[in-house]
């Protein structure tokens, strides 16, 4: 099978948050309880030890009034019991929001880049397409927003995230099916504009059969010997969308050169190594990413220069 991509994006896992919170916040309150009403216990007997002490030294108090202080004793340690397991509230210690999610309750001083980078790099994995070595440019070469990309680039980057496990090759043909790509495509972009058609994938084509809703393609070897380098350089919230900022070169494993998109080699001695060193000399990018109900979907990506 022609090579399908390098790791661009390791499979997110689903995670049930409520019911590990839930589990967490039982254990914790249990734990709490126990040492409370340990404490509570102790220090009741105690109480009452000595305060029948002092009722039996008065040998002429009254049977009845032994009793209403005894009463009055118990209700006291009752208040205190209710007032110090609401000192305890296991919701003050995991603080839940509405959604059932656990709070972030980062700082904006604590944001820094290291910050944003762990929170929302994964992004950028989303918006990648494949190289051949002729159009290898054409999301980089200028800037785009997601009307004016084309749709062939679009599925191709669907393409790019579908798990591996759900494309098939038998009889020299791969094969992907209409629904995986378009759920990948609407993880990436919420356009409302998924379109069956043909794409290219490095040097592979697909076509769209209506028969089994699938995309099918000769399986053949791609000769492809560049590599897009990218890095991040910044990370920042924007009217609550999210920007990241990139510099980006191309990588020829052939001659060992890295370039920027118009071709100027910059390195004739370049062996895959972090781009930052170039970083006055490689092409910039800005990448703005839509929050819709706290999901995050590519809009555009500007050529800054």
């Amino acid at each position: 099978m022609a090579k399908k991509k390098e790791e661009t994006l390791s499979k997110e896992l689903e995670i049930d948050k409520k019911k590990l919170v839930e589990e967490i916040k039982q254990e914790i309150k249990i734990n709490l309880e126990d040492e409370i009403l340990e404490i509570i216990d102790t220090n009741t007997k105690d109480k009452l030890d000595s305060m029948e002490k002092r009722i039996y030294k008065h040998k002429n108090i009254s049977i009845r009034k032994r009793n209403i202080i005894i009463l009055l004793l118990l209700i006291i340690i009752g208040i205190e019991t209710k007032l110090l397991l609401d000192d305890f509230n296991i919701n003050s210690i995991l603080p839940i929001n509405n959604n059932n999610t656990i709070q972030n309750n980062t700082t904006e001083e604590e944001k820094d880049l290291d910050w944003y980078i762990e929170e929302y790099s994964y992004l950028l994995d989303m918006v990648n397409t494949s190289l051949d070595n002729n159009n290898y440019s054409y999301l980089y070469d200028r800037s785009y927003n997601i009307s004016n990309i084309d749709n062939n680039v679009k599925l191709n980057m669907a393409y790019l995230l579908v798990d591996s496990s759900n494309i098939s090759s038998s009889n020299s043909v791969i094969m992907v099916s209409n629904k995986d790509l378009e759920d990948n495509y609407n993880k990436i972009f919420n356009d409302n504009n998924y379109i069956e058609e043909n794409f290219n994938y490095q040097c592979l084509n697909f076509i769209y059969n209506e028969n089994n809703d699938s995309y099918m393609a000769i399986d053949i070897e791609c000769d492809i010997n560049k590599e897009i380098k990218q890095e991040i350089t910044n990370i920042y919230e924007e009217d609550n969308n999210i920007i990241i900022e990139t510099i980006l070169g191309i990588y020829n494993t052939i001659d060992n050169t890295l370039s920027d998109v118009e071709d100027n080699i910059i390195s004739d001695n370049y062996n895959g190594e972090n781009i930052v060193e170039y970083t006055n000399e490689l092409n910039k990018y800005r990448y703005t990413f839509i929050n819709d109900n706290n999901n995050y979907y590519f809009n555009s990506i500007e050529k800054i220069n």
